[in-house]
C-alpha cells in the first residue's frame, strides 16, 4: 500500500507540473529596466498596489534588486515584478496647416 501511495503522489505531482508549465513563461529583466512591483499597501494582506521601480542588480535568474520611487532598494522574487510599459494617454490631431512636425505624408499601402 505504501508503494502504491508513493507512486500515486509522484505521478499526480508530475501531471500538475506539466499542466501548470504549459502557460508559464520565464521572465527576465536587465539592469535599468523600468518595472512595477506588487507591494503591500497596508497591514491587511488583501490590500496591495503596483508601485514603480527600476532594476539595479540581477542577483539570480529569479531574484532582483529593485530601486523604488522613494529611494529604497528591495530584494524581490521575479513573481512580484512586471515590466513597466509606458502608454500614451493623449493623442493630438494634426492639421494640414501645422508645419512644426514637417510635411504630412499619407500612409502608403492604404
Amino acid at each position: 500500500m505504501h508503494n502504491a501511495e508513493r507512486y500515486a503522489r509522484q505521478h499526480a505531482q508530475q501531471r500538475y507540473t506539466k499542466y501548470h508549465n504549459i502557460t508559464t513563461k520565464d521572465k527576465m529583466f536587465l539592469v535599468g529596466d523600468q518595472v512595477v512591483v506588487l507591494e503591500k499597501d497596508s497591514t491587511h494582506k488583501t490590500f496591495a498596489r503596483w508601485k514603480q521601480g527600476k532594476i539595479t542588480k540581477v542577483r539570480s535568474p529569479h531574484s532582483y534588486m529593485v530601486e523604488m520611487a522613494n529611494g529604497s532598494c528591495k530584494h524581490l522574487h521575479v513573481n512580484k515584478i512586471k515590466l513597466f510599459v509606458a502608454r500614451a494617454q493623449n493623442v493630438g490631431i494634426i492639421s494640414e496647416q501645422d508645419v512644426r512636425g514637417g510635411a504630412i505624408r499619407p500612409i502608403s499601402g492604404r
